[in-house]
């Protein structure tokens, strides 16, 4: 580590040393963890990535047209080419070609909650975590497929601890802990409108994590590309830990990614309306580009491209496949991925050492998104998928994407997989008249078993819990 002096100067170099305000005040061990945390700071990349960040990026003049989506199927020709996606899916799954991947950084500040976002229990009728769901899946899978899935789990610095003491209360929710790896991310300062670095206590500068884009990297940084190599994995299963309708292990996407010999798929929904908030893909001179809902210019954003149909009517979910060796080849060039700006309200201390917690946004997050790793690709597959079946994310404490909305997403999925495979009228109007339906993954593959389940487990009153 730097001396204080030579640190002190660098700081001064780049009109920084205001962070140095409150340090004779700090005890020496407070000192000493500071000027770590000082020390490690690139500040040359900081200035650069804020100047990068000042202005919109300026994007190519040529014709941008929407790429092509792979839609649910709806004849007989495509039925068939999906259940032949499903089977080579399924084959992957079995033979331990696929690793599950979750990004689970954030907090669950915005939903009114203190902990890791996936320890969240959205009160369904278990009282399961999203972490809990999710294993779940992942338990269903190993014991229909007969073999081992490993499961990285990537932490940020402000929740690792936390999140790995979360599954060891819960026993790894019976999982293998040899098969579950946890790594966190990248963290990065934050500065004000100015460019200056922000104090979260007299001694502590305020860090965020580098984004979901960070994972790529982190994914060999941590060893756990290394490790998936000696496991003969190769396709990751890449997913955010906020949406509780995610399909973990999907045979059919799984499939077709393989089929496609893409080294990114994405799933898109069909978008609410034009100016839904979500990123959409599109090809530029044949060049395939991510652009996020706030860089389409209106006239594309309403466009419209035959019928009544939006132009670029799918969105992209945040749930990708990633073949291995497509991940490792980018990290061995010399991988970066375009840094974006996102204006927060951050807590600070100000000049007079008072801790300030503003309403009004005062600060800028630097992150990357992983989306944009598809510039580096050869190949991208965009497969369309049902938004009632896949997309339930807990972003908001009410209103829309809120635990509320999600927990009834996930109800009438389970309700509407109970009505599919069950035939006696008696259990069926059961169904229809229950509020509060939940049904564990262990139960979904095993559908042929459904009905018998429902008759041996009575209904409570409105409520139908197959667990």
């Amino acid at each position: 580590m730097m001396h204080q002096k030579d640190i002190f100067q660098k700081y001064k170099e780049f009109g920084q040393e205001h962070v140095f305000r409150f340090y004779d005040e700090l005890s020496d061990s407070l000192k000493s963890e500071f000027l770590k945390q000082l020390s490690s700071i690139d500040l040359k990349e900081v200035a650069q990535i804020y100047e990068s960040t000042k202005t919109s990026e300026v994007k190519s003049s040529g014709k941008l047209e929407a790429a092509e989506v792979k839609k649910i199927p709806s004849t007989q020709g495509e039925i068939k080419e999906f259940q032949q996606a499903f089977e080579l899916g399924e084959k992957l799954i079995r033979a331990g070609k696929v690793a599950c991947f979750v990004v689970a950084g954030g907090q669950g500040s915005r939903l009114g909650f203190e902990g890791p976002k996936g320890a969240y229990d959205v009160r369904l009728p278990s009282g399961k975590s999203l972490f809990a769901l999710q294993a779940d899946q992942i338990l269903a899978a190993i014991k229909y497929y007969g073999v081992e899935i490993p499961w990285y789990i990537m932490t940020s610095q402000s929740n690792h601890l936390e999140t790995i003491q979360f599954f060891e209360k819960h026993q790894y929710f019976s999982l293998n802990k040899s098969n579950i790896r946890f790594f966190s991310q990248d963290m990065l300062p934050a500065v004000d409108v100015n460019g200056k670095l922000i104090l979260s206590e007299k001694g502590s500068l305020f860090m965020s994590p580098n984004g979901h884009g960070g994972s790529l990297l982190g994914l060999e940084r941590s060893g756990a590309l290394d490790d998936m190599k000696a496991r003969g994995i190769e396709y990751i299963s890449y997913y955010q830990v906020d949406n509780i309708l995610i399909k973990i292990l999907d045979p059919v996407f799984i499939g077709f990614h393989a089929k496609q010999n893409a080294e990114m798929s994405f799933k898109m929904v069909r978008k609410r309306n034009a100016e839904e908030k979500v990123g959409v893909v599109g090809k530029r001179d044949g060049v395939i580009e991510v652009i996020e809902y706030s860089d389409l210019p209106k006239e594309e954003m309403f466009a419209k491209s035959s019928g009544d149909e939006l132009k670029f009517w799918s969105g992209s979910i945040a749930i990708h496949l990633i073949s291995v060796d497509f991940n490792k080849r980018i990290v061995a060039k010399g991988f970066s991925l375009p840094f974006h700006k996102a204006e927060k309200a951050i807590p600070y201390i100000d000049a007079n050492g008072r801790e300030v917690r503003p309403q009004e946004k005062n600060g800028i997050k630097f992150e990357t998104f992983v989306f944009d790793a598809v510039q580096f690709t050869r190949n991208v597959f965009l497969l369309e998928v049902d938004r009632a079946e896949e997309f339930g994310p807990v972003k908001n404490k009410d209103g829309e994407d809120s635990p509320e909305t999600a927990r009834q997403m996930f109800m009438d999925r389970c309700r509407k997989i109970l009505l599919e495979n069950i035939k006696d009228p008696i259990e069926i109007s059961k169904i229809q008249k229950a509020k509060r339906i939940e049904i564990s993954p262990l139960n979904v593959y095993r559908k042929q078993e459904l009905e018998g389940l429902l008759k041996r487990i009575a209904p409570n009153g409105e409520e139908i819990c197959l667990l």
